[in-house]
């Protein structure tokens, strides 16, 4: 987090990362989808990391349109068969679990928000 100033008041830079492991289409999305583009609005970073299929061009157009960078870890067709079989014939972590940390280590998020119905995210992955 870093600090400034705006009219006279303090003000604090922070970094948020919203990760949703849901499809993108759904009343949960609506609301951190605003909740992120408020942030942004207030001048923080923000980025989201999703699992969302092509069919959610709208909430992906939507971001785009607050401000927010968005990041998917959705692989398809080939690209979803390779990443597979290099997973398993290196012991690689899965391309998600990879992708996130990544996102973490680069972004330096000061709060990260999670989406998700299920485990897909699990909790393991917070640990580092």
């Amino acid at each position: 987090a870093r600090l400034g100033s705006r009219h006279g008041r303090p003000q604090v830079h922070m970094k948020f990362l919203f990760v949703s492991a849901n499809q993108g289409g759904g009343g949960s999305e609506e609301l951190w989808v605003r909740a992120a583009g408020r942030l942004r609005s207030l001048g923080h970073s923000v980025m989201a990391l999703t699992e969302w299929k092509a069919a959610a061009r709208r909430r992906v157009q939507q971001l785009a349109d607050l401000g927010v960078t968005h990041r998917s870890v959705d692989l398809t067709g080939k690209r979803a068969v390779v990443s597979k079989v290099l997973e398993r014939l290196t012991g690689q972590a899965p391309w998600r679990v990879r992708h996130f940390r990544a996102a973490l280590q680069i972004f330096k998020p000061d709060l990260v928000v999670g989406s998700v119905k299920d485990i897909k995210f699990p909790l393991k992955w917070w640990k580092e």
